[in-house]
């Protein structure tokens, strides 16, 4: 079978569909593209399949098949690792994946190890991934507050509105999901 796929690139328009199909919910169909897709990439070492394989795991965690995501999660994060993608930006929404999937699973040492990975990465990023780092700090929050550490999760909690108000500003309104 020919490859349709470069070595290192999704075509964009299939980043957009995929990503319009995850966002209005429609899971089966994004996974059978996704499927296909996997199918046509030859390379399945390569940071494309990686790619494949989280975008199938983010529809099998929101579908609650958390046994389907963790495989493909998994596979992105041995590929990532592979490639030397492990400390970069990139990386770190493969940590916070992983972090959210052990705490789906109440596997939350294992969360914790993830998340702190993450935000040891978005904070080596700097501005740029404020956003992302205090989504993480929001996770180790809700992390602490399940396991009773009260102090540890206003601890966070309080770092991820800090990080938000200086990102959109002291006088936007904000609210937490």
């Amino acid at each position: 079978m020919v490859s349709l796929l470069k070595p290192y690139h999704v075509p964009r328009p299939l980043t957009h569909f995929l990503r319009y199909l995850y966002q209005i919910g429609d899971y089966e169909t994004c996974l059978q593209l996704v499927n296909t897709a996997s199918s046509a990439c030859k390379d399945k070492n390569s940071t494309v399949y990686a790619h494949l394989k989280i975008a199938a795991g983010t529809c099998y965690f929101d579908m609650n098949k958390l046994k389907d995501c963790r495989r493909d999660y998994e596979i992105a994060l041995a590929i990532q690792e592979r490639e030397g993608e492990n400390n970069d930006l990139k990386a770190s929404y493969m940590l916070h994946n992983m972090g959210n999937l052990e705490t789906a699973c109440s596997r939350l040492e294992e969360a914790e190890t993830y998340y702190t990975k993450a935000i040891k990465s978005r904070t080596e990023g700097g501005d740029s991934a404020a956003f992302e780092l205090a989504l993480t700090c929001l996770c180790m929050a809700r992390l602490y507050y399940l396991w009773g550490t009260y102090d540890q999760s206003k601890k966070y909690l309080s770092t991820a509105e800090g990080l938000f108000v200086r990102i959109s500003g002291s006088e936007t309104h904000l609210m937490a999901l």
